[in-house]
């Protein structure tokens, strides 16, 4: 079932956004995720080429972290733990944008909303998204705006892993290992959403791109930070991935 249904349209935008921030420090709104569920919204951030690259990279710390004869046992080449990874991450990481979405009062972001925007909004950002070019932005804008969830959904697991004692044979994220090649597709991945920005925008456009920027600054304020406070995302969004790293040949607590 979609997201779309009442104002869960709402959730939608706000679970991948608050995994991208949990503040205001990244003025950029997920609009487009309007109308897809948690899973798909993962999916999407493991599918760009900055996300693939990821999963690639996750791929390469399993295989050097790995029991070598049980790899042999379960005959796992690096393609059968890419696409293990992938998985992994694409289903983990849909439990996390959930539990974020779980921290915004939705009354407050719904009333604050219609108030600024009237109270038809939902459904005229459903008919501005029908639009081709507010259809074309969203989808050669999709890579640089699913960095920051791609990347946070490995932070959460590389999290899970150090507060369980999960020790692979190196760090993965490259805001960690400062991998220069993976930290040059992140920026110029960032950096693509630009052209699409500059000029004269047409008023469908210019119109999604406004009600965009209403609903960033309302969810701001709608996000129970006290809730924060005491959210435990990476201990209940990746508990149990033990038991499929160990299927892996991956170690255990160290």
């Amino acid at each position: 079932m979609r997201l779309v249904d009442g104002l869960a349209f709402v959730r939608a935008f706000v679970a991948c956004w608050t995994v991208a921030a949990a503040t205001a420090a990244y003025a950029q709104f997920e609009s487009f995720l309007f109308e897809i569920t948690p899973a798909e919204a993962a999916r999407m951030a493991f599918d760009q080429p900055y996300g693939k690259a990821l999963v690639a990279e996750t791929a390469k710390v399993f295989r050097r972290s790995a029991d070598p004869r049980c790899l042999a046992e379960k005959k796992l080449d690096e393609p059968q733990l890419e696409a293990k990874a992938r998985e992994l991450l694409v289903r983990y990481g849909a439990r996390m944008i959930e539990a974020h979405a779980g921290l915004v009062d939705l009354k407050k972001l719904e009333a604050a909303l219609e108030a600024r925007a009237g109270p038809g909004v939902k459904g005229e950002i459903a008919r501005l998204r029908s639009a081709p070019e507010v259809a074309e932005f969203n989808k050669l804008g999709a890579p640089a705006r699913l960095v920051s969830t791609a990347e946070h959904i490995l932070e959460g697991f590389e999290q899970y892993l150090v507060i369980h004692r999960l020790r692979l044979a190196g760090d993965i994220s490259p805001l960690v290992t400062g991998d220069d090649r993976l930290v040059k597709m992140s920026e110029e991945a960032e950096k693509s959403i630009e052209p699409l920005l500059a000029g004269k925008r047409p008023a469908a456009l210019a119109r999604y791109l406004e009600l965009s920027e209403i609903m960033r600054e309302e969810y701001v304020k709608s996000f129970d930070r006290q809730g924060m406070l005491r959210f435990n995302g990476p201990q209940s969004s990746f508990r149990g991935v033990e038991a499929e790293l160990a299927e892996l040949c991956l170690p255990g607590k160290s």
